[in-house]
């Protein structure tokens, strides 16, 4: 390959390069233009959906519970318990679990699979690794229409 010919070659590559950045810029200016998604704000008293860990090694198993508490009447149910990481939000499967229980609850019969869809979308996929999922009733009135 002679100079000229690699100064083209590398010429060629340059403007493919440039043209993949300016498509992602494009598209994280677009992100960040984007209007911020609907935060919600819970009122004292809103009864919520939590997932508790418990730990009592050495002397017995770790793992966490799924639970409704509404403090205005001092209820308190556990929907799922499971020892280990049985009950886990980091994974599709386990976000799948946790809302289909949480929508059960909430409607008193087994969800539809659009609506555990619409659920995962709008409210699961803001969970984070590390922090234990709450959701508020509100929250799912507001976002999901039940």
């Amino acid at each position: 390959m002679t100079h000229r010919a690699f100064k083209q070659d590398v010429r060629d590559r340059m403007a493919r390069t440039g043209e993949k950045y300016t498509e992602a810029r494009r598209a994280v200016e677009e992100i960040e233009a984007a209007p911020p998604a609907d935060v919600y704000k819970p009122t004292w008293g809103d009864p919520y959906y939590f997932v508790d860990p418990y730990d009592h090694t050495p002397y017995g198993p770790y793992g966490n519970v799924l639970a409704y508490a509404d403090e205005t009447d001092g209820t308190y149910e556990v929907l799922l318990t499971a020892d280990g990481d049985g009950i886990e939000w980091e994974t599709l499967a386990g976000k799948t679990q946790i809302v289909t229980a949480i929508l059960e609850h909430r409607l008193g019969v087994q969800p539809t699979q659009d609506l555990i869809d619409e659920f995962l979308m709008n409210i699961a996929s803001a969970w984070k690794d590390g922090y234990q999922p709450t959701v508020f009733v509100g929250q799912i009135r507001a976002s999901l229409d039940v």
